[in-house]
């Protein structure tokens, strides 16, 4: 977006110019030349020696912009050397780079300063009894040069600003697109998923009141059933709702139709709830255990703070593993073993072999049809840890985990 004024090979030409005045060898082969010439313009008299402290503040005005244009300033209006006449060509051509350079540094107030010396010297001059048309020539000099460093610079603050806005604007349009993109994926989850979570915890509700003689353990285990699809599609609409606003929410008019259920009066949409984290571990815990698996859990080391994301991570890959434990090892006995370190956070979860019938699944635990370990990979390797699983001899299967808990990761 961003579009420079002057055409490809002028802009690289530019561009290769300014970093080789960046460097002092050019400016001091300058102010060399202008030396020669002057001393082949005036010999070796006052002249010279006015040219000389005129010229030799080229060599170092690019680093030093304030004490250069000051020696030239003061040499220029005849105060090192009171009797000597005005300044030759070469001394006139050094003070017109001196001035050039230095105003592209200077602030206004000093360039009014430098200007307002030279006007008074044309009117009444310093070195001279009375004012002529060089004085005058010396002022119109003095001012081009302190004026053309003065556009530079502003042509330079503009380039800046101009690519500064073309960033921000290409930012903007990419955000934009992100935006889009997300909620698009977002409209796709809720209507596909959340009809058929939905359909879960319909059909579970009506087979608890429909089925006669349906034993009580039956029962129960539909009316689980049906709160795990309804937990579920909460949390898909809470995660959903991040990721159509990803900004926090505002105040705004209420919207169209009823509010979410269970949701406080006055709030738009559902509730937002902390992201989950090992705090929720015992919470996860119960929920697997009412459904019917035995989980044991064991913590060791001493207790550290963890950074959000790996403990997002930890919990993640618990809550996953526990998932295929339940899918692929029914009946089996999960064990949980966390062990806090001084700089990782090690994770061991593993699960025997199914102690019922096991429904027609994939006969390795990586899940096939793709991403229950792939994903769980993902995150330990967004924090820089290490994910290792695989199938025991005895059937059952194990993940380990270490999640490193250095800031610097």
């Amino acid at each position: 977006m961003s579009e420079r004024i002057l055409p490809a090979a002028v802009d690289r030409l530019e561009d290769r110019l300014t970093r080789a005045l960046a460097t002092p060898w050019p400016w001091l082969a300058v102010a060399g030349v202008l030396l020669l010439a002057a001393a082949a313009q005036a010999g070796l008299d006052d002249r010279f020696l006015t040219s000389v402290a005129i010229v030799l503040p080229v060599a170092f005005v690019v680093r030093l912009p304030r004490p250069a244009v000051l020696i030239a300033v003061v040499a220029a209006l005849g105060f090192f050397f009171p009797g000597a006449p005005l300044v030759p060509i070469a001394g006139g051509t050094g003070l017109l780079i001196v001035c050039a350079v230095a105003g592209y540094r200077l602030t206004a107030a000093e360039i009014c300063v430098i200007g307002g010396l030279f006007l008074i010297n044309a009117v009444t001059p310093f070195n001279a009894p009375d004012p002529g048309a060089a004085s005058y020539l010396l002022f119109t000099v003095v001012i081009g040069a302190l004026g053309f460093g003065r556009l530079l610079r502003s042509r330079s603050a503009i380039i800046a600003e101009r690519e500064a806005l073309g960033a921000a604007h290409t930012s903007t349009v990419r955000e934009h697109l992100l935006l889009v993109d997300r909620t698009a994926i977002a409209r796709e989850l809720h209507d596909v998923v959340a009809h058929h979570i939905s359909h879960i915890a319909i059909q579970a509700e009506t087979a608890r009141y429909t089925t006669p003689g349906l034993p009580e353990l039956a029962g129960t285990r539909l009316a689980e059933i049906g709160e795990s699809a309804r937990s579920a599609l909460a949390e898909m609409r809470r995660v959903l709702t991040v990721i159509r606003a990803p900004g926090p929410p505002r105040a705004g008019p209420p919207r169209a139709g009823p509010p979410a259920a269970g949701a406080p009066a006055g709030q738009l949409g559902p509730a937002l709830e902390p992201r989950p984290g090992l705090g929720q571990l015992d919470a996860l815990v119960g929920a697997t255990r009412r459904h019917g698996t035995a989980v044991t859990v064991t913590v060791s080391g001493l207790a550290v703070p963890i950074p959000a994301d790996v403990d997002l991570v930890a919990y993640r890959v618990i809550q996953e593993s526990l998932t295929n434990a339940r899918r692929h090892a029914p009946g089996a006995d999960v064990d949980i073993a966390l062990h806090h370190g001084p700089e990782l956070l090690r994770l061991t979860i593993h699960n025997g072999s199914p102690g019922v019938a096991a429904p027609t699944v994939p006969t390795d635990q990586t899940d096939q049809t793709g991403l229950g370990l792939l994903g769980m990979r993902e995150r330990v390797d967004a924090v820089g840890g290490t994910l290792r699983h695989g199938r025991l001899p005895d059937g059952g299967f194990t993940v380990a985990a270490e999640l490193p808990l250095r800031p610097d990761r």
